[in-house]
């Protein structure tokens, strides 16, 4: 009995030499505090996720383009694309962090939790404009299943089977060249010239942590009467000991963190960030609420 409880005392002893959780948060060792926090309780996530914020330090601003901006961009039709929809423009920015990945998904909700607003796209844009869409295009293409198994065959015959092997084509849809929707929707086009520049960037000071740089345009209902908020979802990522940065998915640790702004409905919208904005970017701590 002397013996097992000297064990046991051992164990004990082992357990409480290892960091706690407020130990890593403390010295930034910020990954292993996000696969502690993940293999914890709720207010562990909570913590370890207050302590990334703050050292994150995410910015935000937002930008309603205005009828006066798109004028030149859609000419005429400015007033009818204006009625049916408002532009959107979403930027954040974060620090650096010992972590890594940063992972930012945005959203614009109404009340009801439904979406208020879509990511700008080919189909989005069009919408807008009333434009109709060249369809895919199919193409011919060698590489295939089929061909690929082939060529292995060929190599493990040192290429004595191509003697007898015939490569058949496939067919793949692909997108049609941009020409083609410069003449079906040239105004879904021209918008599609800035919009497409959005998407985010990794921030990396050094091979040792993540951060992020983002640029998002959304196209919201201006018919809606139904009050608009931004949601903004952080999921800070470390990987697991054994799992490579590039295949950070499934086994990978993680906290995740939401904020949300309201901005009232679509029809005040524009005037309401213009106030809250103006040309800076904003700590996210100060204009959105966060979990």
């Amino acid at each position: 009995m002397r013996a097992r409880n000297l064990f046991i005392g051992g164990l004990f002893m082992l357990s409480a030499c290892g960091p706690s959780l407020s130990g890593l948060v403390r010295d930034k060792h910020y990954r292993e505090a996000i696969c502690a926090a993940q293999d914890g309780g709720e207010q562990d996530r909570r913590d370890v996720g207050h302590a990334l914020d703050a050292d994150a330090a995410f910015y935000v601003h937002m930008h309603v383009v205005s009828t006066e901006e798109l004028r030149p961009v859609l000419e005429a039709a400015t007033e009818q694309v204006s009625s049916r929809t408002k532009l959107v423009r979403v930027s954040v920015q974060s620090n650096v962090l010992p972590i890594d990945a940063i992972r930012m998904d945005p959203s614009m909700r109404a009340e009801s939790g439904k979406l208020a607003g879509v990511f700008a796209d080919w189909q989005t844009l069009a919408w807008a404009t009333q434009e109709k869409l060249p369809g895919k295009r199919t193409e011919k293409t060698y590489i295939t299943g089929e061909n690929v198994l082939k060529g292995g065959a060929a190599v493990l015959t040192l290429g004595f089977s191509l003697l007898f092997t015939d490569f058949e084509p496939g067919y793949v849809e692909v997108d049609p060249p941009l020409e083609a929707f410069e003449a079906m929707a040239p105004l879904a086009s021209r918008l599609h010239r800035t919009t497409s520049r959005g998407g985010c960037l990794d921030i990396t000071q050094s091979s040792s942590g993540a951060g992020k740089r983002c640029e998002w345009y959304f196209l919201l209902d201006n018919v809606s009467r139904d009050p608009v908020s931004l949601e903004l979802r952080a999921r800070y990522v470390s990987a697991r000991a054994g799992e490579r940065a590039g295949e950070l998915e499934e086994k990978s640790c993680v906290v995740e963190r939401r904020f949300q702004m309201s901005l009232g409905p679509p029809a005040s919208i524009e005037a309401i960030v213009r106030e809250r904005f103006g040309n800076e970017m904003r700590p996210v701590r100060e204009v959105m609420r966060g979990d």
